[in-house]
């Protein structure tokens, strides 16, 4: 079976909180906390909010899916930072595939696909400064850090960048 994307539905929340925390355990090794990412679980208010995020109107989100079930998703929606209008910025909220399918163009795709669905001329996205991989994979499309910065706490202080794409989507 190729690869199909689609629009993800409320009915994908469970499916969609299984790849983003997967994807989290295989890019995050090493950087987080290791017991932190092993205590992470797909609960039912994880599936509540994203049945919540993906029945928003204003949120798009695509599910990848191959012969072994979904391959990866993508979240695109109005930017959430205060120092930015949401009118013309979109935010990637998310873009996490299964290991097994990384650095098959995958990414590539999902990304163009959900940032051609809710296009604006400036596109941003948030990254754990460490996650070495990600980044080279995000300057590939045009993307560069901006300033912005902030940590999270995720078992220990893990600090974001924010990187920023202005003009049109074409990916790279």
């Amino acid at each position: 079976m190729p690869t199909v994307v689609r629009r993800a539905v409320p009915a994908d929340a469970r499916a969609v909180e299984d790849l983003r925390l997967a994807g989290w355990r295989a890019a995050y090794a090493g950087l987080l906390d290791a017991g932190f990412l092993a205590r992470r679980a797909v609960d039912d208010g994880a599936v509540a909010v994203r049945e919540a995020m993906l029945a928003d109107p204003g949120v798009v989100c695509l599910v990848a899916e191959d012969d072994r079930g979904p391959a990866g998703f993508a979240t695109a929606m109005a930017a959430r930072d205060d120092d930015l209008d949401p009118a013309v910025t979109t935010e990637l909220g998310g873009l996490y595939l299964r290991p097994d399918r990384w650095r098959q163009g995958l990414g590539t795709r999902l990304l163009a696909a959900a940032l051609a669905e809710r296009p604006a001329p400036v596109l941003v996205l948030w990254v754990i400064e460490e996650n070495v991989r990600a980044r080279r994979f995000y300057e590939r499309q045009g993307f560069r850090p901006d300033g912005g910065r902030r940590v999270l706490d995720l078992g220990g202080p893990a600090p974001e960048v924010r990187y920023r794409r202005t003009g049109s989507w074409a990916a790279r």
